[in-house]
């Protein structure tokens, strides 16, 4: 880059290498948008790979074979956890104690749900109910 055009004392050239200045940093700033906006795109290509490499013919209709759940069977999800209190028995403060670990793994799951970054893996027993459980996620919006 040229710092100065002429030797101008009215200061002409220090008009030129500030304009050159600023024209190198917008086209960096638009560099840097167009290598964002690629990085985007990237991302987005390979979320749409994984997923179709896990869809299968019969997808929807397994869905459909999958039984409904109970209106209330997981509503913890979406339930507050009550405060604790020091007057419960102790089968009282066992019970609260598991909804604190399942408050826990909902507020993580809902968490994941409202950033929508990444896999959020749910495990469990063979017939435990997970399949009923993204039923009923995708149902209750």
């Amino acid at each position: 880059m040229t710092l100065f055009q002429s030797q101008d004392t009215a200061g002409g050239g220090v008009v030129v290498a500030v304009e050159e200045d600023y024209f190198w940093a917008k086209s960096q700033e638009q560099l840097n948008d167009m290598l964002v906006i690629t990085d985007n795109v990237l991302t987005k290509v390979a979320q749409r790979k994984v997923l179709s490499v896990l869809a299968f013919p019969e997808m929807r209709s397994r869905r459909d074979l999958i039984d409904e759940a109970h209106n209330k069977a997981y509503t913890w999800i979406f339930d507050k956890l009550k405060p604790y209190n020091e007057s419960w028995d102790w089968k009282t403060k066992r019970a609260w104690e598991q909804k604190v670990k399942l408050r826990k793994s909902a507020d993580e799951f809902l968490g994941w749900l409202a950033e929508g970054d990444g896999v959020f893996h749910i495990s469990g027993k063979l017939g435990s109910g997970k399949s009923t459980l993204m039923k009923y996620l995708c149902r209750h919006e």
